[in-house]
Parts: structure tokens; C-alpha cells; sequence
């Protein structure tokens, strides 16, 4: 007999599929479910890779807002609603992750480039 855990599995994706289909219709109270439903996941997945919560509360904003922007691009026969938010999380940490290494580099350049005696 399963667990009540795993049963409970297919529901919650079952339910964040019709989440994100009523907000690909532009649907503000699915978008604020779905964020009620997954912003533990979400913000924990980015607070993990980023270790900063300001950076991490950035990402997180950033995801749902992209989840409202381009909810319609949910493929279900990719893969279950989770992994496309998991995944969706994944990509703004590290992009947020590359971009703050770049400006970091190019920031350390140019304060090597000032000469010491201005």
C-alpha cells in the first residue's frame, strides 16, 4: 500500500497544472495560489544556490513573474509542473550567480586600472 505521501503527489501536480493553465488564461488569483503552494520550494531552492536571502527573495520574485509571463510555455509532456518551476528557480540563481561574478570581475578590473595616487 503506498504511503499517503506519494498519493498525494500526483494531486499536487494535478493541481499545479490547472493552476497554471488558469494563469496562462491570466488568471491573478491562480498566480497567488501557486505562490502560496510553492513558495517554500522556490525560495528554499534559491536561498540554497545563492546563499543570500536578499538575492535569493530577488530570484524568487523573478520566477513568479516569469511563471505569470510565460505560463502558456508549460509543456506538460516535458515534465511534471514542479520540475518546471524547480528548473525555472535553478536558471535565475545561477544566472543571478553568473551576473553578480561578472560585475564583481569587471568592478575588481577597473578599481586595479585607477591609479593609487589620485
Amino acid at each position: 500500500m503506498p504511503s499517503a505521501d506519494t498519493t498525494r503527489i500526483p494531486d499536487l501536480e494535478r493541481e499545479l497544472r490547472e493552476l497554471i493553465s488558469k494563469i496562462s488564461r491570466g488568471c491573478e488569483s491562480a498566480l497567488g495560489k501557486l505562490y502560496d503552494r510553492m513558495i517554500s520550494q522556490v525560495y528554499g531552492l534559491a536561498l540554497k544556490i545563492l546563499r543570500s536571502k536578499p538575492e535569493a527573495d530577488e530570484v524568487t520574485i523573478d520566477v513568479f513573474k516569469q511563471i505569470w509571463d510565460k505560463a502558456s510555455g508549460y509543456a506538460p509532456d516535458r515534465g511534471t509542473p514542479s520540475a518546471w518551476l524547480i528548473t525555472l528557480t535553478r536558471s535565475r540563481a545561477i544566472d543571478k550567480l553568473r551576473s553578480d561574478t561578472k560585475r564583481r570581475s569587471i568592478q575588481d578590473a577597473l578599481h586595479d586600472d585607477i591609479p593609487s595616487n589620485i
